[in-house]
């Protein structure tokens, strides 16, 4: 490893900024800014905002697409650090394998108000309403593009496309034909072999990927964190005919990651132990083309989950500082030994989804999609829910049924309208609706005013809770986690007034939005201290008045302005700028204290609850024909999210150079990544902070 001052780290930094400006010049230089080609470009198309196929200027909501140019330049070791590019948006680390995102803050270790799709399957978990980002059987070097929609969007994708969607969207193997090898070395004994196979027989194209990676984690003596992670995937996709194709696709990964403490205090009751994960998934595709304009699909996906997480504590004594085995031997008459408690942190969880959507363009300027869908989410823990095994599972079943419309009645209008209405098995039957105004100044110029509300299902974990430690001939210890029944679903109502423009002799495209979001149902975890816990009665006395509980209490309101400007200038530089003001206010239930009263706290922006501003900027730049230079930077001011450490305002800087080689159809490149070259900061845990990290990698294609 380098060592290097950080004064000659910083020099290095401006040497670097100044010859990607001085590069950007010459390339301004060499070749005319604007070609006729960009002068008639039209903005780029997405489909995941209504599942029609819209440009920025069409669609009812605030659209980022991060592309593959921007992936490889970003060269983030977990992918999911490059939604740091999109405005508004967090990431933060609990630890080295547990990552969390959220949008407008409020966020925690599992953030929960966000869907997450892989190729249009949602990947989040039905146990904590979270994504295990780093087991899920997928490399960055297979993504095409990432869609992300800044807003509720319900009405198209249903409950927990709460305040945002991510739709990672896969490369087609037609674009990932023969071998392909990559090799990553670097800071905290990072290492990551990846390997592709790409080919095409007759009408189907595939494409194998193979992965091992892992490092040390956070450099933390007190919280030790590595992680070792190993993948395989395989898309396949057939073109039957004219008219039909078919897409398969399944993946599994396996991990083994480090938990709990060193402290001696901590290991007590969360021993450090290894736990090991089991992903899976499956997905079966079957598109039919009807006319030019009309269209269906049939889409079935599996998601699988097992957590193995269990371990001992110490003996029970050592915990409380007294003879809590003779207290209870004396108080029930039933001989009770110092004994180490079982700890059973793992679950098991499944998702059968299929759904059914089709497309059809009735009028000239009338496009409709509607579908219909049914998923099965399972769950099973020993320890969360007391159950017998993580193989007793809870079920939820839900059904959806939605449709959207996007109506023209001239050249300067555009309408959206759309709705979903799901039942599910834990909240009943919720309405979630959308409508937008598209006003289009010129081709150009456009002012969105939209409305729109969504929600979001109690996970099963918050619904179901029962984690309970018990003594080895069953008898209930300690109560950890109960449920209240009946949780609500969180609600939001969106508003949103925006100017999308286009400025095709500048190359710019802009997108500026001012929005309020009211957010009712809250559903908060609190400390209730006015219930009587079993160790009470095996001890004979009131010793223990805590356990943690999920209710629907409290409000947010959310308010602020967001921006982004995407500036190519000329062939080989590009620049990417977001920006946000975000302001927050709001209260939530904390606790219930002994005699039952509720606590209740109000809370601001600069309270912490969600960064005043973020902003962001990647620069990338052709050096020369062969040589690439790119530079990402990050502003945050302080936040603290729930079960964090509050942040002080922090900088972000990460930079590459790549240098690509080629000799007939065999392709090379060597890429440095330097990250986090400012100051030492962290985004969750003030014992886990993120330093000056540097990596090498060599890629290989024939």
């Amino acid at each position: 490893m380098l060592s290097l001052s950080r004064r000659t780290w910083r020099a290095c930094h401006v040497f670097t900024l100044l010859g990607l400006a001085w590069s950007g010049l010459q390339a301004a230089t060499d070749k005319p800014l604007i070609t006729e080609d960009d002068l008639y470009s039209e903005l780029p198309f997405t489909l995941t905002a209504t599942r029609l196929s819209q440009t920025a200027k069409d669609s009812p909501v605030s659209i980022t697409v991060i592309d593959r140019e921007m992936l490889e330049a970003y060269d983030a070791q977990e992918f999911i650090d490059v939604l740091r590019l999109v405005p508004g948006f967090q990431v933060v680390h609990p630890s080295s394998h547990r990552v969390s995102t959220t949008y407008h803050g409020l966020g925690a270790e599992y953030s929960q108000r966000m869907q997450i799709l892989v190729d249009g399957r949602s990947v989040y978990s039905p146990m904590f309403g979270n994504v295990q980002w780093m087991d899920l059987p997928l490399e960055v070097e297979d993504i095409e593009r990432i869609e992300v929609i800044r807003g509720p969007n319900a009405a198209s994708y249903g409950a927990n496309a709460f305040n945002a969607i991510v739709n990672i969207i896969t490369r087609h193997p037609v674009d990932t034909q023969g071998s392909f090898f990559k090799v990553v070395n670097g800071a905290r004994d990072t290492q990551r072999y990846m390997a592709r196979f790409g080919e095409r027989t007759d009408n189907l194209d595939y494409r194998f990927s193979l992965s091992h990676r892992g490092d040390g984690g956070f450099d933390s003596d007190e919280f030790p964190d590595d992680k070792r992670i190993s993948s395989l995937s395989f898309r396949g996709d057939y073109q039957a005919d004219l008219d039909d194709s078919f897409q398969f696709q399944f993946g599994i990964s396996e991990s083994e990651y480090q938990e709990g403490s060193t402290d001696p205090e901590d290991t007590l009751d969360e021993p450090l132990r290894d736990v090991n994960t089991q992903t899976s998934f499956q997905l079966f595709k079957w598109q039919r083309q009807l006319d030019v304009n009309e269209a269906f699909s049939l889409q079935f996906s599996h998601n699988y989950q097992h957590v193995k997480d269990n371990s001992f504590t110490a003996p029970m004594n050592e915990i409380v500082g007294f003879d809590l085995a003779g207290a209870i031997t004396a108080n029930t008459g039933v001989p009770t030994a110092n004994e180490q408690l079982a700890l059973h942190y793992g679950f098991l969880t499944h998702r059968y989804d299929l759904e059914f959507q089709h497309t059809l363009e009735p009028y000239r300027n009338l496009r409709l999609v509607w579908g219909a869908g049914a998923r099965l989410d399972q769950v099973g823990s020993k320890g969360y829910f007391d159950r017998a095994s993580d193989r007793d599972y809870f079920n939820n079943r839900t059904y959806r049924l939605f449709a959207h419309s996007e109506w023209r009645p001239s050249k300067a209008w555009t309408i959206n309208a759309g709705v979903m209405v799901e039942n599910n098995d834990l909240t009943g039957t919720d309405l979630s609706p959308r409508l937008s105004v598209n006003h289009h100044f010129t081709d150009q110029h456009t002012l969105r005013a939209s409305y729109s509300k969504a929600l979001r299902t109690p996970t099963i974990f918050e619904e179901y809770a029962d984690a309970v430690i018990k003594l080895s001939d069953g008898r209930e210890l300690d109560q950890l986690y109960t449920n209240s029944n009946g949780l609500q679903p969180e609600k939001i109502t969106s508003l949103e007034l925006a100017y999308i423009g286009h400025y095709p002799q500048f190359g710019i495209d802009v997108d500026v939005k001012l929005f309020y979001d009211r957010i009712r149902n809250t559903l908060n975890e609190l400390e209730d201290e006015a219930y009587n816990d079993p160790l009470n009665d095996l001890v004979g006395a009131n010793v223990s008045n805590r356990v943690f509980i999920f209710q629907n209490e409290g409000y947010t309101n959310l308010k602020g302005l967001e921006a982004q400007l995407r500036y190519d200038l000329g062939r080989g530089t590009r620049i990417h700028l977001g920006y946000t003001l975000l302001d927050v206010e709001g209260r939530r239930q904390s606790d219930i204290n002994d005699e039952g009263i509720i606590g209740n706290s109000s809370y601001r922006d600069y309270e912490f609850e969600a960064p005043r501003t973020i902003g962001t900027l990647q620069l990338i730049q052709d050096i020369d024909h062969d040589l690439r230079g790119s530079v990402a930077f990050h502003r945050y001011s302080r936040y603290r999210f729930a079960g964090g450490n509050g942040t002080g305002d922090f900088k972000i800087l990460n930079w590459r150079l790549a240098k690509s080689f080629r000799s007939g159809d065999t392709k090379a490149k060597v890429a440095m990544t330097f990250q986090n070259m400012l100051d030492e900061f962290f985004d969750y845990e003030r014992e886990q902070p993120f330093e000056s990290r540097v990596y090498l990698s060599l890629e290989l294609g024939f």
